[in-house]
Parts: C-alpha cells; sequence; structure tokens
C-alpha cells in the first residue's frame, strides 16, 4: 500500500534561465531521398494510443480495452476489457503498469486492476496523461493534470507549481537539461521549462517563450525538439538553440530515449531525421505519430491500423541493458527486429558462442556464479540473404570499479578525439567531425565509437588506441556510464 502525502510544492528559486532567451539562429537544412521503411502492422484496428514500455513491450488501447503486445508472445495479450476511457499509461521501475481512465488510477497487477491510493487525492483533478522517469531510489510518477502537473515521490505528491502558478496540461519529456543534469522537459501553450532537482529542490527554468510547442521529444543525443508554428525548433545538449522550416509544416514528433533517431508528423506525411539529415518517409499515409520506442522505432496510427515503423533493421536484446549489474541468474532473449528474409542468429559472451536456452525465442540463461569478477559483453549477429545485423551491450558482475567519464574516458577524449570532435558551434566541430564531447553523446553512440576504435578507422591518421584504452571504454560502458 502506498504512504500518500498531498502536498503542494513551490519550485526553488524564481523560474529562471541560464542564458538570455533570443531567437534561435535557423540552421541550414539539409534534405536527402525519401526513405524506404519498414513497417510492421501491430494491430488491425485503429487505437486511441500505444505506449513503449520496458523490454520492448508495447501497452496500446482500442474500443475493446487494454492490450500488450511482447516481442516474446506471437500474439497481443489481453489485458482487460473493464478500462473506460484511458487517459494515460506508465511503468514503473518494479515494472508494475499504472493505467488512468475515467475511474482514477489503477495499478495493474497479477489479480487484476486494483484501485491506488493517488486517486483519493486526485478526485477533483482531470488526469491528462502519465510520465514514469527516474528517480533518486525509485520511479518518479508525474501526473498530468488539467489544473497542475504533480509528481508522486517517496509515498508524497505534489502539485509542481513555478513561481506558485499552476503548470496545467503539459506536454512532457524526459532529458537531458543544459548541464547534463537529468531534466523533466514540460511544454505549455506558450512556454519550454526543464524541471531539474538542485541541492535546494525542485527548480524551473525557462527554456524559451513565445513558442507554440504541438509537440515535444528528446531523441538519445540529449536534442530536445519542438515543433512550434508548423517549424522546428531544436536545443542540442551544448545549449544551442536551432530553427529549421522543412518543406512541410510540422504538427509532431517522437524519439526513443535509447536511440537517436527523430519521426516528424507533417501535413505532408511522414519525415525522419537522422545523421544531421530530414528525409520523407515514402509510401505512408499517417494520421497520428503516437510515440517511439528505445530502439527509435515509431508507432503511427494510419486510421485503419496501427503500424511500428523502423529505419533499418536491428537486434534486441530482452532482459538485460547494457550497463547492468548481474547479480543473479537471468534469462535474456534475443530479438531481431525484422523477421522477413531472417536465416539464423547466433550469441556470444565475451567471444564464445553460447548454446541456446530456447530457440523460439531465442534466449539464454546468465549464471553470475559462473562468471570471472568484472566486465563481460553479450553480442548477437542476426544473418539475412544480403546481410549481417550485429548488436552488442555490456554488463558487470561481482566486484568491479567502473571507469568514469570524468576520470578515464573524458581525458581520452580530449587527448585522442577533441581535435576534430569538440563541438564549438553546436553541429559543426572544428576539425569537421561529429561532435562528441558529451557523455550523453557518447552514450548514445557508444557501439559505432567502439567499432571504429577497435578496427583502427579512428583516430584519424593518427595511432590507434592501445587495447586497455579499449578496455577502458569498454568497462566504463559495463559500469553503466559513470558520470
Amino acid at each position: 500500500m502506498f504512504r500518500v502525502i498531498f502536498a503542494v510544492l513551490l519550485l526553488c528559486g524564481c523560474v529562471s534561465s541560464d542564458e538570455p532567451l533570443v531567437a534561435p539562429p535557423v540552421e541550414q537544412l539539409r534534405v536527402g531521398l525519401a526513405m524506404e521503411p519498414l513497417v510492421e502492422v501491430l494491430h488491425e484496428t485503429p487505437v486511441d494510443m500505444a505506449v513503449p514500455l520496458s523490454n520492448f513491450q508495447v501497452m496500446l488501447v482500442d474500443d475493446t480495452g487494454l492490450h500488450r503486445i511482447d516481442p516474446l508472445l506471437d500474439a497481443p495479450e489481453v489485458i482487460d476489457a473493464a478500462f473506460d476511457g484511458v487517459t494515460g499509461i506508465a511503468e514503473l521501475d518494479d515494472g508494475l503498469v499504472i493505467v488512468a481512465d475515467s475511474s482514477g488510477l489503477q495499478i495493474l497487477g497479477a489479480e487484476g486492476p486494483e484501485l491506488s491510493p493517488l486517486s483519493e487525492l486526485l478526485v477533483e483533478e482531470d488526469v491528462l496523461g502519465l510520465l514514469a522517469t527516474p528517480g533518486p531510489a525509485s520511479a518518479d510518477l508525474w501526473v498530468v493534470g488539467g489544473q497542475d502537473l504533480h509528481r508522486w515521490r517517496d509515498g508524497d505528491l505534489y502539485a509542481v507549481r513555478p513561481d506558485g502558478e499552476p503548470l496545467a496540461g503539459p506536454r512532457l519529456a524526459w532529458g537531458p537539461a543544459l548541464d547534463g543534469s537529468p531534466a523533466l522537459w514540460a511544454a505549455t501553450d506558450d512556454t519550454l521549462l526543464s524541471l531539474l532537482d538542485t541541492p535546494g529542490g525542485l527548480e524551473a527554468r525557462v527554456e524559451d517563450e513565445g513558442i507554440a510547442p504541438s509537440g515535444l521529444a528528446v531523441d538519445g543525443y540529449g536534442t530536445v525538439w519542438v515543433p512550434t508554428h508548423g517549424d522546428l525548433w531544436s536545443r542540442m545538449i551544448d545549449g544551442v538553440r536551432q530553427q529549421v522550416t522543412l518543406p512541410a509544416s510540422v504538427s509532431n514528433v517522437a524519439a526513443g530515449s535509447g536511440s537517436t533517431d527523430l519521426w516528424l508528423l507533417t501535413e505532408e506525411g511522414l519525415w525522419h531525421h537522422a545523421s544531421e539529415t530530414f528525409r520523407p518517409v515514402a509510401g505512408l499515409s499517417v494520421e497520428r505519430l503516437l510515440g517511439a520506442d528505445a530502439s527509435g522505432r515509431a508507432f503511427v496510427d494510419t486510421g485503419e491500423q496501427l503500424l511500428r515503423i523502423a529505419a533499418r533493421k536491428s537486434v534486441l536484446f530482452v532482459g538485460l541493458q547494457d550497463g547492468d549489474a548481474l547479480e543473479e541468474t537471468a534469462d535474456v532473449c534475443v530479438v531481431a527486429s525484422w523477421s522477413e528474409g531472417l536465416e539464423g542468429l547466433v550469441v556470444l559472451r565475451d567471444g564464445e558462442e553460447l548454446e541456446p536456452k530456447s530457440l523460439d525465442p531465442l534466449c539464454i540463461s546468465l549464471d553470475p556464479s559462473l562468471l570471472d569478477d568484472g566486465a563481460h559483453e553479450l553480442s548477437a549477429t542476426a544473418h539475412y540473404a544480403d546481410e549481417d545485423i550485429d548488436a552488442s551491450l555490456f554488463f558487470s558482475v561481482g566486484e568491479f570499479v567502473p571507469p568514469t567519464w570524468t576520470n578515464d574516458v573524458e581525458p581520452l577524449f580530449q587527448a585522442e578525439c577533441a581535435l576534430c570532435h569538440r563541438a564549438e558551434q553546436g553541429s559543426v566541430t572544428v576539425g569537421g567531425g561529429h561532435p562528441l564531447d558529451t557523455l550523453i553523446s557518447w552514450q548514445a553512440e557508444i557501439a559505432l565509437i567502439l567499432e571504429v576504435l577497435e578496427d583502427g578507422r579512428m583516430p584519424l591518421n593518427n595511432p590507434s588506441l592501445s587495447a586497455d584504452e579499449i578496455r577502458t571504454i569498454e568497462d566504463w560502458r559495463a559500469g553503466g556510464f559513470l558520470e
């Protein structure tokens, strides 16, 4: 049972910004040829919403109730038909799923839905949405209301009111603030705020005013994207603000926290952004852009079906994430995101092929008692007739002191990479290379960084990094990208 105490939280410090608010420069638009996406039909009927959960699961709502799509199952799972007017779905870090509908907040348990005690404190609030984000000990639950934004933490429910003013019905997204600290981004009718936990309490910072957000997303680089007045506003992790005008007016955006893909809904159809290039998506008629998962796949509603759209094939690990500490035996399943033409999957641990525990889906068992203390790599290859798709993750076992960005990885960057990859003007670096001068940019591209370091393509025109230096980066990844 939750311990719930209601309190109003006035944000510490006045609403402020770290830098003056000025009109962002207009970015030179790079438009590529139309892309042919990979398209999956997830649901054969229209849906009200689709929300990505952990382990690449998807919760969706249609006129028959609540359904869960699991990559390890052949068919959607019917959760319950008793929900009415669902307005929000969120998953806490213990796997509990919270659903907001006309009856209040309900917890999905093994015995079916159970009304949350939080509902008693929100009887006068019209709940418009839910978002769960990492907290100091467990997940914070943010409740978007028609009157206030509320945060539930450690059994207490707070109304979040910058300068004492209600924050009603904002759009929310989770991502880094200007200094790299984690922040909740909130877009109102005319203002973009970042909300940060500081030693003095929760602080609100005005990032921009006078805009009219029709969407909000934060990608794996930590770039914040906001469509406003049909244009696209962005703010990168280094603080540089830019604005682009696409050939078609933009109404909504979606991005996954673990991916650098950005999807845009425009008046002329769906667009995609990656590697600083915007491209129209060919062959799709889309009514709504509903979101994106951690691998960067978008969920779109055509008015008749729910589709999942991908820019490329990928290999997914279910049951273990990059940087996890393996403390007990765990089953890890490997799934190819695209099944058509798949000829086989191979899984290796520390370079040695593993005997699978099951084949459909392909799962292996990891027992920490059988592994040496320290960092380990799990890699997989999906074999197709025309190509192989590789993926890997690093995890740790037992006594292991991982490297940190500040003490170990950033000095390597400064010594070997900064000449070409230090950003000084947004996406333009001194040496003309891709900017990689922040922890979050390394985390977003860690697989590619290790690939080009291991095969000697980087550093360009300089000696390759030593095996010990590359191992430092791998150990940093295995330890969870510590700052």
